[in-house]
C-alpha cells in the first residue's frame, strides 16, 4: 500500500481485523508513502515499511519476495 496522505493511511487502521480472520499464514504488508513517515499499523500486523531510496526500496522488495 502507499499513502501521501495521512487520512488515507489511517483507513488501514482496520488491516489488523481483517489479518485476523487469516490462519497462521498471513500475508505480509508492505507500505511505503510519505503518510507512513508517521503512522504505524497495530504491531499484530506485519507490516514492512518503505523509506528509501527507489533503488533501495526495489531491492528490500525483492528480499521480501524471496524470503516469503
Amino acid at each position: 500500500f502507499s499513502a501521501t496522505r495521512p487520512e488515507a493511511a489511517q483507513k488501514l487502521e482496520v488491516l489488523a481485523r481483517v489479518l485476523a480472520s487469516f490462519d497462521e499464514r498471513r500475508p505480509m504488508v508492505v507500505l511505503g508513502g510519505s503518510a507512513f513517515k508517521s503512522l504505524r499499523l497495530p504491531d499484530e500486523v506485519r507490516a514492512f515499511y518503505l523509506d528509501s531510496s527507489p533503488t533501495a526500496v526495489v531491492s528490500t522488495i525483492e528480499r521480501l519476495l524471496y524470503q516469503s
